[in-house]
């Protein structure tokens, strides 16, 4: 290869990777710039549904006033657990109710914790009579916390941890 050939090869490749690395810095700082705008007029990341419920029932767990609140989106929007402790001061209040699910297998999952010491809050539909039993182990919530090792539980927990940069601290 000849000294002119070399060269060029070497210019083509140092240009290559000054372009991605241009378009890297391009991107970081255009990911950068969105991120600052968003913080400065105040919206704040979602909190992970998964690990927020994974957090409220390991801390209803713990606590020996706790009192679930457990159901489907009638308890979800209904009962707010910051009134509920407002006029019930002596107890705990977490919300472990699902839109669209029944709170049946909950329910069932806090029956069989044998560390769990406080009082349960359920809804019942007539619906839920004809539901089938025993409940199927497809719910994506009860799989999350009992961290089982397999793989889509580690491949949804770092997911999990990747999408939320923040943890619930509070108590609701």
């Amino acid at each position: 290869m000849s000294l002119s050939r070399q060269a060029n090869i070497a210019t083509r490749r140092r240009n290559a990777v000054l372009l991605i690395s241009k378009l890297v810095l391009l991107a970081v700082l255009v990911l950068g710039a969105c991120e600052i705008s968003w913080r400065l007029i105040g919206v704040q990341p979602c909190l992970s549904d998964l690990l927020a419920f994974a957090q409220l029932e390991r801390a209803a767990l713990d606590s020996s006033n706790a009192v679930a609140l457990i159901g489907s989106s009638r308890v979800l929007c209904d009962l707010d657990p910051r009134v509920l402790r407002h006029e019930l001061p002596k107890h705990h209040f977490y919300q472990l109710a699902r839109g669209g699910q029944s709170g049946l297998p909950m329910l069932e999952e806090l029956a069989k914790t044998e560390t769990f010491r406080g009082l349960v809050l359920c809804d019942f539909n007539e619906d839920h009579v004809l539901a089938e039993y025993p409940f199927p182990k497809q719910d994506e919530y009860l799989r999350f916390i009992h961290r089982q090792p397999y793989l889509a539980f580690l491949q949804k927990w770092l997911a999990e941890i990747l999408d939320s940069s923040r943890i619930i601290v509070g108590r609701d």
